[in-house]
């Protein structure tokens, strides 16, 4: 969080957060199928935790990894979307995570899908999905 994000200020909430996230993540690799919620007032920095940074760590760490976000709002799962991207576009992100890219800056087009949708990790089976409510 701290490199890719150097002006955020880290209270206990977040670092609490993290650990659980960290806990998940393993949990996940490991396949035991954890679930997790995490409830906390608004502008506590759920979404750029949960919803932008730990996606990319997590396809940082493992590549092979497929993730599925959901939104109650198609233009927050779009918004969430196109900030993970970016962020995994970075060159923080990418002196992090040398090895993981996305078509873009760094990957080469036509090696993996991407849109605001979804997209892949060049040369992994890794990919990133966001879900988003039908119209009626």
């Amino acid at each position: 969080m701290k490199f890719t994000k150097p002006d955020f200020q880290m209270g206990w909430f977040h670092r609490t957060l993290c650990g659980l996230l960290d806990s998940f993540l393993a949990d996940v690799v490991a396949k035991h199928s954890p679930r997790v919620v995490v409830q906390a007032p608004p502008q506590h920095g759920k979404s750029e935790l949960v919803s932008r940074r730990f996606p990319a760590y997590a396809l940082g760490r493992y590549p092979h990894l497929r993730v599925i976000a959901c939104s109650y709002a198609a233009s927050l799962a779009f918004d969430l979307s196109r900030d993970l991207q970016n962020l995994m576009d970075s060159e923080a992100y990418h002196k992090l995570f040398p090895n993981v890219v996305i078509p873009g800056q760094f990957g080469v087009r036509g090696s993996a899908t991407r849109g605001l949708e979804n997209f892949g990790i060049v040369g992994h089976k890794g990919s990133y999905r966001c879900l988003v409510p039908m119209a009626r």
